[in-house]
């Protein structure tokens, strides 16, 4: 499966292919552990050629969904244990039930990167996250649309940063965090949150304070990771809904 976005892509036989097989496998029609039919009886079932089939695979089997065999059938794995970054867009993609321990493993995932990649865009580029943070409405009240808001934000910063493989690994999160990003801040006290974080992050780049920066990031996303194990925790509120 290919990481980067395809909105501006035609979709080739291989990838309908590939949609149609991870499909399958999402839904048990071909279960962890079981051999996948043979590639002449999928080009038939499907009506492609063997060749695009194949490709297909080669790309399933780089994202951890089968694993290809020499001279045998592939073998579907457990994705969720050997799939990476390209098989979790997929399981987005298909719209597989992401439990909310997802949004806490990618909650603690930010905590651990977010303040290396905003301390060091704060010392090389302190104007450049000011006017970043200064054009960002932090008023904007619907869940999705303050999700989007605040990974664009953090994915600013990568970039400012400028550590091309920081930039490229939260690309590669967009479709992910469309679904994660909305479920957290379906809660207003999340959302208010993060206001108070930026204002805070504002001050420390408009001070030109790059350790100020990284703590009162670390501080934020640590902080997020606790107000989320809380929310679960509780079982009886309700979101507010991704307006």
């Amino acid at each position: 499966m290919r990481v980067v976005s395809r909105a501006f892509q035609v979709e080739s036989a291989a990838d309908r292919v590939e949609r149609e097989l991870v499909k399958r496998i999402i839904a048990g029609q071909y279960p962890v552990g079981g051999n996948l039919p043979a590639e002449r009886e999928f080009s038939q079932l499907l009506g492609v050629s063997r060749s695009t089939v194949r490709e297909a695979l080669q790309d399933l089997d780089r994202d951890g969904w089968v694993a290809i065999r020499r001279g045998q059938t592939a073998i579907v794995q457990n994705y969720r244990e050997t799939g990476n970054l390209g098989a979790l867009a997929q399981m987005v993609r298909h719209g597989e039930d992401l439990s909310p321990e997802f949004v806490l493993y990618f909650l603690e995932l930010r905590c651990l990167l977010a303040p290396v990649w905003t301390r060091e865009a704060v010392s090389a580029h302190p104007a450049k996250v000011v006017g970043e943070l200064v054009s960002m409405d932090v008023r904007v009240d619907a869940a999705k649309a303050f999700a989007e808001l605040d990974f664009r934000m953090q994915k600013s910063l990568a970039r400012i940063y400028g550590n091309p493989l920081y930039a490229m690994m939260l690309n590669s999160f967009d479709e992910l965090f469309r679904v994660l990003g909305a479920r957290y801040f379906s809660y207003a006290e999340n959302r208010e949150h993060s206001r108070v974080y930026y204002a805070d992050l504002l001050s420390a780049a408009m001070a030109k304070r790059p350790d100020e920066a990284e703590r009162v990031t670390k501080a934020a996303m640590m902080d997020s990771v606790e107000r989320w194990q809380n929310l679960c925790l509780e079982n009886v509120r309700q979101p507010e809904g991704s307006r």
